[in-house]
């Protein structure tokens, strides 16, 4: 309890000491007395407001302003304020004064905040207020702040969680997307597959056409040497031109197809990239996706 009240350089007060008593205590006086502005003085102390020096008195000059309250328990505490210096002292001991806020030893000390006071033209405490302001003074008093923090503290966490979600699902959808583009890859596939086989032909008609050719120029050099019965070698020449003919078909078919083979292995390059792309994109929705849902506390699958 406040049991003395000492006022200097605050509004209209020079220099004013008021001893109170237990219970209640009235101030009377005439207009522009000052009694308002003790309570204001009061309420500096207590509340560290208003900020400033516009709460000086004019007659102050250069000299501080200071209100000292006694407390019950003969404890001392003192608000102090010049243009360089902005403090508390308790029991004559200097406590720097945060700029919004009371040191928290001497808002210990008083055990008095904004609750306690009501101002001459304040409306009724409490019925004057909006449904949010008394939530909020009813939680303070039993210290629900924490339990509002921690809700907006998960509310912001599912809303970094879900817009993280969001992002990896376009990420997906536009790997998906990609994918779309390779539907005929399964078709090429099969040409791919035709397409060596022919290769393996080929490489065994390539074979024997060598062979052919040592033939061939065999033959021509016995036919130069005007061999007597030389038809049982032109019949095994003309079936080697028909192999020759044959080999040429399989070269050109081999040729038709090396361009749809060579774009058959850029596409599958190209979809080996987007597979890997999908991989990531589904590592992160992964790594994104909380084990446990911050709301109902269940695991997620």
């Amino acid at each position: 309890m406040i049991t003395r009240v000492e006022i200097r350089n605050f509004q209209s007060h020079e220099h004013t000491v008021l001893d109170l008593s237990s219970g209640v205590n009235v101030l009377v006086g005439r207009s522009d007395a000052g009694k308002t502005a003790v309570l204001r003085a009061i309420r500096w102390v207590l509340t560290n407001e208003p900020a400033g020096l516009g709460f000086r008195s004019w007659s102050a000059g250069k000299e501080p302003v200071s209100v000292i309250l006694t407390l019950s328990s003969g404890d001392t505490i003192e608000r102090f304020r010049t243009k360089s210096k902005n403090l508390y002292r308790i029991n004559g001991e200097d406590v720097t004064a945060p700029k919004r806020s009371v040191p928290e030893p001497v808002a210990k000390l008083l055990n008095v905040g904004p609750l306690n006071m009501q101002g001459q033209f304040d409306g009724v405490f409490l019925l004057n207020s909006s449904a949010g302001q008394v939530a909020r003074y009813l939680n303070s008093i039993v210290n629900l702040e924490d339990m509002d923090e921690a809700i907006r503290a998960i509310k912001s966490r599912v809303r970094q969680t879900q817009v993280s979600l969001d992002n990896t699902f376009e990420a997906v959808e536009e790997e998906q997307e990609k994918l779309r583009e390779f539907r005929g890859l399964d078709e090429l596939a099969g040409r791919a597959d035709a397409l060596e086989q022919i290769e393996g032909q080929l490489r065994q008609a390539w074979g024997q056409r060598q062979k052919i050719s040592k033939v061939v120029d065999r033959l021509v050099a016995l036919e130069a040497e005007e061999i007597p019965d030389a038809k049982p070698f032109r019949r095994r020449l003309e079936k080697l031109e028909e192999q020759q003919k044959a080999i040429e078909t399989l070269e050109r078919q081999r040729d038709a197809l090396e361009a749809p083979l060579n774009a058959l292995a850029r596409e599958s390059d190209a979809k080996a990239r987007v597979k890997t792309d999908l991989r990531h994109a589904r590592d992160r929705l992964r790594k994104a996706m909380p084990k446990v849902c911050p709301l109902c506390e269940q695991e997620v699958k």
